[in-house]
């Protein structure tokens, strides 16, 4: 067993909620450290942790922590416990207050290997100056070729070290971002790293069958089969469709995935699935609907909550209708636009009352029906994904 600290993403709460719904699937419970970081006690490393880390969106790094009561890096290394790095090395901090230590912990390494000529050649690959190295330079030229990188991150008064065994490889969700052969130049068109994080939000221990309700041009979809589940997708639109084909085509073409994990692709209006769905037919039901039309500069307030009334139309009885559904126990994850007006506070769909009355339970207890929330900086919509079960 191992005490393993998880590096989260800039949207921590999805994020970390992401991280604890794949961690319950394995009968394991992570823990908040900070703002930043969350660990798992007792991690069974011999079911394996890239198995376990390579399905979640939002980990930036997953970190092996060498002590409970941290000595010195110096004498970590003396125990054994910390060896001479067989290739390629880097040094990160988690947080930039502990660029002294870092640099400590580098010169450290420097002396050990120019004491060493058995060593030669395992040149360091970081800037001196950066305190974090970029995720997708550690990937690429340091673990890929047989390296290491250690991380130093603070907890309380105490500096903690630990060796990265896992970090995310931007090369694959890049590919599946920009290097699908259909990609819409739309405005909010959604990130596969969210994607996977919604399919995640949803899951349940026994999950095998996903519907994306608005599948667009398949982003849910290909996360979904990522994920070895059998996926439906609908859409009203058959140019979205065809989008979808084109692209499930390609993923599957690039890949070992089992050709028929792919159900079908429907023409229905999300405010109709169960016309063309028997009840209590999937395990999960993940999407992003009508996010309201582009807009230039900013949002009056106005403005937002006419936009917010008008897409109620949609939303209320899409939800009603995946109610229908879903199975008991599943779980739905949707993706509602939330506005940020020049002035006051945000503006949502207004949902939550409409939802209690519908059946529905909240996954994450300690939210309750408030969905969790996804802007970047700048942006005037933002996305609130709903996180709901239907009861047993």
């Amino acid at each position: 067993m191992a005490r393993i600290v998880f590096q989260l993403g800039r949207e921590w709460e999805i994020c970390f909620f992401e991280l604890r719904q794949v961690a319950a699937t394995w009968g394991l419970k992570p823990e908040p450290l900070s703002d930043s970081l969350a660990e798992i006690r007792d991690f069974p490393f011999h079911r394996g942790l890239a198995s376990f880390c390579n399905q979640l969106g939002g980990t930036i790094r997953a970190i092996y922590c060498w002590d409970e009561d941290p000595p010195s890096f110096r004498e970590n290394f003396q125990k054994g416990k910390v060896f001479l790095p067989k290739g390629p090395w880097a040094v990160s901090t988690l947080e930039e207050d502990l660029a002294l230590q870092r640099e400590e912990i580098r010169q450290f390494i420097k002396d050990l290997i120019n004491d060493h000529p058995q060593a030669r050649g395992r040149e360091e690959r970081t800037i001196p100056g950066d305190t974090q190295v970029v995720p997708s330079r550690v990937f690429q030229n340091v673990l890929q070729r047989g390296g290491a990188e250690v991380c130093l991150w603070r907890e309380g008064s105490e500096v903690r070290y630990g060796k990265t065994e896992w970090i995310f490889s931007p090369e694959e969700y890049a590919d599946r971002d920009i290097g699908k052969p259909n990609r819409p130049q739309r405005r909010g068109l959604l990130p596969p790293k969210l994607a996977r994080q919604m399919v995640n939000l949803a899951r349940t221990q026994n999950m095998k069958t996903l519907l994306d309700p608005f599948c667009g041009s398949g982003v849910i979809l290909i996360e979904g089969l990522a994920l070895k589940l059998c996926v439906w997708g609908s859409d009203f639109r058959d140019e979205a469709l065809d989008q979808s084909r084109e692209n499930l085509e390609w993923f599957r073409t690039g890949s070992t995935r089992n050709p028929e994990l792919v159900k079908g692709l429907t023409r229905v209006d999300a405010r109709q699935l169960s016309l063309s769905f028997r009840p209590l037919s999937f395990d999960a039901v993940v999407g992003e609907g009508d996010l309201g039309p582009p807009l230039r500069g900013p949002v009056p307030r106005k403005t937002a909550i006419s936009l917010a009334k008008s897409l109620e139309r949609l939303y209320i009885p899409t939800f009603a209708e995946i109610r229908t559904i879903l199975k008991p126990g599943g779980r739905v994850c949707l993706a509602v636009p939330f506005w940020i007006p020049e002035e006051g506070d945000p503006i949502e769909v207004n949902l939550k009352r409409r939802l209690a009355l519908m059946g529905y339970q909240p996954v994450l207890p300690d939210r309750g029906f408030d969905p969790l929330q996804y802007n970047r900086p700048g942006q005037r919509v933002g996305r609130a994904l709903y996180v709901l079960e239907s009861p047993l």
